[in-house]
């Protein structure tokens, strides 16, 4: 019997090349030999820094070019702004109704260290800074900036990956998985890669480098999300950070924290926490990876499947 068609997309950040997912990449196809096709994508090689639209765009026309076949299957798995490239390239798809026509199947949607509220949650440091390049060479004028101006709230388009047509997409995963670093991660801090209102607190120290799940729910996050003080983001991003907030928690997802230490911060964990193949020399993100590779889903879940969750 012929084997079903799995497209797994691995997108790279910023400033980043194909290779650096390629530990992840391999891993999964170790786990399921034959079963999955690896696309590391090259559609913003080079090309990371004129805006999450333009990069989303280019992604989606990668992904039909390498569309499964009917009744096949596509996962994603992002690292940093890899994760909002392909939000906005799954909008795209949405919009122009490409799973239906298609007839392909969402099966995984993972993200390491995205930003998927933007980079506002950072230092006021590096709050300002960043924010004086995106106003100053973003836009029409330089528009290969366009990205920093996108991360920093300045634009509309993170909010627009959290309208109608951008759900929609992200629904039909049969799972969606974020990992988010506790700390040393100089521009995702764990709210924003996590979807998360407040910064985590534990009474246990967590074990390094393995991904620790948060207990909490979607619905206890809704059900305090009016009352939260957003603390962690400035005061003048928390309505659109909640509304942000409110309209991705009205999907499931599952959440996981890393805590790499550290004796001096230097935000080494953003390229630790998905094993980056030209960053982590010490093989720190080895767990990640295990635990990525132990959690994914090759085919759709069966009933049986999912009652014994």
């Amino acid at each position: 019997m012929e084997l079903e068609d799995h497209l797994v997309v691995f997108q790279h950040g910023i400033w980043g090349t194909p290779a650096e997912l390629s530990n992840i990449a391999n891993a999964l196809s170790a786990n399921s030999p034959g079963k999955l096709r690896v696309l590391l994508s090259q559609a913003c090689e080079g090309s990371t820094m004129d805006g999450v639209s333009a990069g989303g765009q280019r992604l989606a026309t990668l992904i039909k070019e390498h569309a499964p076949k009917a009744n096949g299957n596509i996962s994603f798995v992002c690292h940093s702004l890899g994760g909002i490239y392909a939000r906005a390239a799954l909008r795209v798809l949405e919009s122009e109704d490409w799973f239906t026509a298609s007839r392909v199947n969402a099966i995984n949607f993972v993200t390491t260290a995205s930003p998927h509220l933007g980079v506002v949650e950072v230092g006021s440091f590096w709050r300002r800074g960043a924010s004086t390049l995106g106003k100053v060479l973003g836009g029409d004028y330089m528009p290969h900036w366009n990205t920093v101006s996108d991360l920093m709230l300045q634009s509309d388009v993170l909010p627009e990956l959290c309208d109608d047509i951008a759900l929609r997409s992200l629904g039909r995963f049969e799972r969606r998985a974020v990992y988010g670093n506790l700390d040393d991660d100089m521009w995702v801090r764990p709210c924003s890669a996590l979807l998360i209102c407040s910064q985590p607190c534990f009474n246990e120290e967590l074990s390094p480098g393995h991904p620790h799940e948060l207990a909490v729910t979607t619905s206890e996050i809704l059900s305090g999300l009016g009352g939260a003080s957003l603390s962690d983001f400035p005061a003048a991003h928390h309505v659109e950070v909640r509304q942000m907030l409110e309209a991705l928690n009205t999907l499931s997802w599952e959440r996981y924290i890393v805590h790499y230490p550290y004796k001096i911060w230097s935000g080494a964990a953003h390229a630790k926490i998905c094993h980056h193949a030209l960053e982590d020399a010490n093989n720190d993100g080895l767990a990640t990876v295990e635990h990525i590779r132990r959690s994914f889903l090759v085919g759709a879940r069966t009933d049986e499947d999912t009652m014994s969750r």
